[in-house]
């Protein structure tokens, strides 16, 4: 296991583990190879850490290892749009004890990442449906659900459009 396969375990690892506290769940054995395996996205990013959410900091390249932390990525920054700490998803989708075939609505969908995870956890038999109000996230979404692991699911992408009145 090298390079970029090594962080997402150590990746899965931190998540699971921050993702654990105050639970008498076990972590999910799926939820931890979701994290392991889905892919989190290409940079540069504007990452923020949870011990100072305010101050961003730009990454100096692409490199996607940066990626696999415990950290906020900044999505639309004039908005104030982030991704979510991954230790909080893992501990709210732990939470949600998703099994194989579930079927799962997930509103504000964002850059799809979190979206693929659930998708990787319910599977083959499983349905994610994925809402974004943001057009660029939307359009985000669409491809990183393409290009991940959600053929495990049936996912179908949903765009709302509001109308200028």
């Amino acid at each position: 296991m090298a390079g970029i396969d090594a962080a997402r375990r150590r990746y899965a690892e931190l998540v699971s583990e921050q993702g654990s506290i105050g639970s008498t769940r076990p972590f999910s054995p799926r939820l931890f190879a979701a994290f392991a395996e889905v892919p989190r996205g290409k940079g540069p990013w504007r990452i923020s850490r949870p011990s100072d959410p305010w101050t961003k900091i730009e990454t100096p390249d692409d490199d996607p290892e940066r990626l696999y932390d415990d950290v906020l990525v900044s999505l639309i920054a004039d908005k104030a749009l982030a991704n979510g700490l991954p230790s909080g998803h893992a501990r709210w989708l732990n939470a949600l004890d998703l099994q194989p075939s579930d079927r799962v609505l997930h509103c504000g969908c964002g850059t799809g990442y979190y979206t693929a995870i659930i998708a990787h956890v319910v599977g083959n038999s499983g349905h994610v449906t994925a809402i974004e109000l943001e057009q660029s996230l939307a359009s985000l979404a669409e491809k990183t659900c393409a290009t991940s692991h959600t053929s495990r699911s049936s996912l179908a992408m949903r765009r709302l459009m509001t109308r200028a009145k």
